[in-house]
């Protein structure tokens, strides 16, 4: 376990530093650094391997919108809302919490502000959670960011749990670094794909007459899953051509009314390479690539 004495001493020369230091007091809080929008995924390298993340789902949980977070698994993990430039969070994989909801990131707070956290959530991100830092420049093979916020994760268990994490605005989480059984492991964006304009589902049903979120997973092998969001009814198409432009599969050709869909593709029996699903509604249309590796 973590030195408590050392978390304490941390905590206080933040706060020293916050009350002593102009800089720090500057306000650049903004939601945007936690941007929850369907279908919005982070794929990030650790040097050796890539894994992505993805908001896969939403959630009402008591008149509260939550977007759900899928990490190595296609069925969300973590239920996150944002509120007043914080971020809260859900989590369901345990009988012991409950599904009880958690302040985890305050986007509006000064340098040395911690959260303390429930003990379930010590695995993931410890027990106390410390902005530590809010004009970080992070470099990743994404780009290079600016102004990002910085926050330590303190009171993990040994080999397990996020050690801090680095936010940028507009895109989220772009680094962080998590303990386990092989050691301190450091996460660096490598690409992301955030879907604007889906805030909050229907919440402008003028915006766009339908949406076509990326697939997940994606490289898959044989099957993956395309969300889609339609706000008129209409016929809707959702067809998989090759790269010669033939049609080798149709997943739906049916009238819609508004709302949020999904429908899956097996591609056991097609071989390897790239292909591309074309949604259509009312003579509209949009294309998502997909790469099927076996």
């Amino acid at each position: 376990m973590k030195n408590s004495l050392l978390f304490f001493l941390l905590y206080a020369l933040l706060n020293l530093l916050s009350r002593h230091n102009s800089l720090f007091a500057q306000n650049l809080s903004d939601s945007s650094y936690f941007p929850l929008s369907l279908g919005s995924q982070w794929t990030f390298t650790s040097g050796y391997s890539l894994h992505t993340e993805r908001l896969a789902d939403t959630s009402n949980r008591q008149g509260k919108l939550y977007y759900g977070l899928a990490l190595y698994l296609p069925d969300p993990y973590f239920w996150f809302r944002d509120s007043h430039d914080s971020i809260y969070v859900v989590y369901t994989g345990s009988i012991y919490s409950e599904g009880k909801e958690s302040l985890l990131y305050n986007f509006n707070g000064n340098i040395g502000d911690t959260i303390l956290l429930p003990s379930y959530y010590r695995g993931w991100f410890g027990l106390g959670i410390i902005l530590f830092g809010k004009h970080d420049t992070v470099i990743t093979p994404a780009g290079t960011y600016t102004n990002c916020f910085h926050f330590l994760h303190l009171g993990a268990c040994c080999d397990a749990g996020i050690v801090e994490s680095w936010f940028a605005r507009g895109v989220g989480r772009i680094k962080y670094s998590e303990e386990n059984i092989g050691g301190l492991i450091t996460h660096t964006l490598s690409s992301y794909n955030i879907t604007t304009g889906v805030i909050h589902p229907r919440a402008n049903e003028n915006a766009s007459s339908y949406i076509l979120f990326n697939a997940y997973p994606n490289p898959f092998n044989p099957q993956t899953t395309l969300n889609f969001q339609i706000n008129e009814m209409g016929i809707v198409t959702i067809t998989i051509y090759n790269l010669l432009g033939k049609q080798i599969a149709c997943l739906l050709n049916e009238q819609r009314q508004p709302g949020d869909y999904r429908v899956n593709w097996n591609a056991k029996g097609f071989s390897s390479g790239v292909y591309y699903a074309v949604l259509r509604l009312n003579n509209l249309e949009e294309t998502r690539k997909l790469i099927l590796l076996k």
